[in-house]
């Protein structure tokens, strides 16, 4: 009964270890191997859009960003985005207009979460202010929506889901091909 015991101990024993080995060998696997995350304007459209109309108080002047537009260039690693601005000015005036930059993708590997980050405003414009008013304003709302899309953000990784809870640490590559966002993310 003693080896009846022991060779059972040792079948158990050489399961176990083929299991982890099993294991080990696929998590080495996912970790060789990296995701690539693809998102089309339309994909990037609807989640910013969630995230607005947002609005600015600026010393007199309420400031309400709108209708988010991505725009994606091809070859570029940069996101384009134009909003609608509505400057809403004493009493019941209103003034409106365009701003448009583009942002460069930030990963954050702890939230497995991509921001906006590092933005270029190429046009800040609100029809209706005075050239020195709408240069004011356009000093003071830049670094605040600048600083807004740095905190929203665009997407997460899907918590639970073996390969991209592997990839989580770090940002590979960023780059517009064909109409469309690519997103590499990997083991170091």
């Amino acid at each position: 009964m003693g080896r009846y015991s022991t060779a059972k101990r040792v079948g158990l024993a050489a399961a176990i270890a083929l299991m982890l080995a099993a294991v080990v060998f696929l998590a080495i696997r996912a970790r060789q191997t990296d995701i690539t995350l693809i998102f089309t304007r339309e994909d990037l459209q609807q989640r910013l859009a969630a995230k607005f109309p947002f609005d600015q108080r600026l010393l007199f002047i309420t400031v309400t960003y709108s209708n988010p537009r991505v725009l994606l260039n091809d070859g570029s690693d940069r996101v384009g985005l134009e909003l609608d601005a509505a400057a809403k000015l004493s009493g019941d005036n209103l003034a409106k207009g365009h701003v448009a930059g583009d942002w460069q993708v930030r990963y954050e590997p702890a939230e497995g979460a991509f921001y906006f980050d590092n933005p270029k405003i190429s046009r800040f414009e609100i029809e209706g202010l005075t050239p020195g008013t709408q240069e004011q304003v356009a000093r003071v709302a830049k670094p605040l929506i600048e600083e807004y899309l740095r905190r929203v953000p665009v997407y997460h990784l899907k918590s639970g889901d073996i390969r991209q809870d592997l990839a989580r640490t770090v940002l590979k590559s960023v780059f517009i091909k064909q109409g469309k966002l690519l997103i590499v993310v990997g083991a170091g």
